[in-house]
Parts: structure tokens; sequence; C-alpha cells
């Protein structure tokens, strides 16, 4: 598996990439997606990009699109960094795809002098919650019934990581 980022695609594949990530936002985030307008408006932001972890970097010369098994859209501004959304191919759950793209933003983070990472999660995510504070995030506040479902309203955890 290969991290890559969004910016390095050729132009003519990017286009595919928004769609199938927006695909798996549909997919892993039914109740809070985002679409492709949203998420490459967010790739054009100051400080953004798109970490994106697939198999193969031919196929990303090649004229290809890449299956993608996970993705994480980040934004890097001065000292703190901030993942805005984060997701991994069901198919691809459980075989370390989130840890990979994590530690790549990361690295990136170190290269530039940011040392605080923060991220939103849902109270009800256990899986996620797990693997955050496995990689060393704390939660630092929660946002009661920020989430609104169907189903009703679900806490937000605010967790950071400190390098």
């Amino acid at each position: 598996m290969l991290i890559v980022e969004f910016d390095q695609l050729q132009v003519q594949l990017k286009t595919g990439v928004l769609e199938q990530v927006a695909m798996l936002e549909r997919l892993c985030l039914a109740d809070d997606h985002w679409e492709v307008a949203a998420i490459a408006s967010m790739v054009e932001q100051y400080g953004a990009g798109l970490l994106l972890a697939v198999d193969e970097f031919e196929g990303l010369h090649g004229g290809d699109v890449p299956t993608i098994k996970g993705y994480c859209l980040y934004q890097i501004v001065f000292e703190t960094a901030e993942i805005h959304r984060i997701a991994t191919n069901p198919s691809h759950a459980r075989q370390g795809v989130a840890q990979a793209l994590i530690t790549s933003l990361m690295d990136k983070m170190r290269a530039v002098q940011s040392d605080h990472l923060l991220l939103e999660v849902r109270s009800d995510n256990q899986p996620a919650i797990s693997l955050y504070q496995k990689m060393g995030f704390v939660t630092i506040d929660v946002r009661k019934g920020y989430y609104q479902l169907p189903t009703g309203a679900v806490d937000a955890m605010i967790m950071q990581w400190q390098s």
C-alpha cells in the first residue's frame, strides 16, 4: 500500500479520484457525507491536502484512476493540523489503512514544524477512537449532541495529538 498526495496526480486523474472519494464518503459517512464540490473546494484551501491510500503508484501515471483504499482530507495551518475527513473503504477495514494515512500526515507535520493534530470523532465510533488512542491522541473536549442523526444526537469527541 502506498500513500500519495492528491496534488501529485496527473490533472486528468483528479476528477475521477474526487468522485471516488465522494463515493467513499457516501459509503462510510452516509449521514454526514460531502459531495465532490465540497471536497474539491476544501482541497483548494490554504494548507489543505488530500492523502490517498492506493495499491500501485504506476496507475497514477498511466492514466488509470487508482482504487482508493482510504483517504484523509487535512489542513495544516502554522503549528496546528486538523483532519477534516478520514475514511477507509469497508473492504479494507482493519488493514492499517487509516493508521498509514495518519502516520503520513504526522510525517508531513514534522516537516513543517506543526506539532498539534486535531480531529473530531463520533462518540459511538469505538474502532476509530481505539485507533486514535493507540496512536497517542487524547480527548480534549466533547461537543454534546453535535451529530444529528435520524436515530438521535451523538456527541463529537475532540481529540488531539502532540508531537
